[in-house]
């Protein structure tokens, strides 16, 4: 996987997720039931965070388990297609016991890699074999997830959601209130800083504020100063 998570470290108050919900799936149940799980909402909500947290928690009731991005699941797919090996690559998907499909819907998939998805899904849907799904698309807007396939979006969440517990998350992305909150600190020190050393003694800290620098905190994140006068 690509991080490790676990879901006493999962902020219920600021998603405001339904703790039984999530209790409850920590049981495992859904993976004897075939049941599937999906976790909707937009970017920096925590979806990957509990996605992964209750695979570690499968894997260690002794489960196999494989996480793996929708594109790179794909272009996988895709690939092993061209080299004749598909029928090795799917099994490779279907014969875990949870199978984590991270980001769907964040890039495009063109029609043979829409094509290969649907056919995980339906396969492990054959073999009562749990997903955990992670989107940022709400399902009326899946045929964009298929390539602008309607008929194979709708045939695909047919299949998903016959037996699946959707948990939408909403809230404040919790990187981007990280990255603020960094900021913050950051700003305080250099203000602290600055009023330590600033002279004439009598300068205030939001005077000598003003003779410094000013942090802006751009939505992906990047950090941009400027000095006094530059704005």
């Amino acid at each position: 996987m690509k991080y490790t998570t676990y879901l006493e470290d999962f902020d219920y108050a600021q998603s405001a997720v339904d703790r039984r919900l999530i209790d409850e799936l920590a049981t495992c149940r859904f993976l004897h039931d075939g049941r599937s799980i999906v976790f909707l909402g937009p970017p920096g909500v925590g979806k990957t965070h509990l996605a992964i947290a209750l695979g570690l928690l499968t894997a260690e009731a002794g489960h196999r388990v494989y996480f793996t991005t929708a594109i790179d699941m794909t272009r996988r797919l895709s690939k092993a297609l061209a080299e004749n090996r598909l029928h090795r690559e799917l099994h490779n998907l279907t014969r875990p016991k949870l199978l984590i499909i991270d980001e769907v819907g964040y890039l495009q998939l063109d029609q043979t890699q829409a094509s290969l998805f649907f056919q995980v899904i339906s396969q492990r849907y054959d073999n009562n074999s749990a997903i955990i799904l992670t989107s940022n698309k709400a399902f009326s807007d899946w045929a964009e997830v298929f390539a602008g396939d309607a008929l194979m979006a709708s045939a695909a969440l047919d299949r998903l959601l016959r037996r699946c517990t959707i948990i939408n998350i909403r809230g404040e992305s919790f990187r981007l209130k990280e990255k603020r909150q960094a900021a913050r600190s950051t700003l305080n020190a250099l203000i602290n800083t600055s009023a330590v050393s600033a002279q004439p003694a009598r300068t205030t800290k939001e005077e000598t504020a003003m003779t410094w620098t000013t942090l802006f905190l751009r939505p992906g994140g990047q950090f941009l100063t400027k000095k006094r006068g530059q704005f």
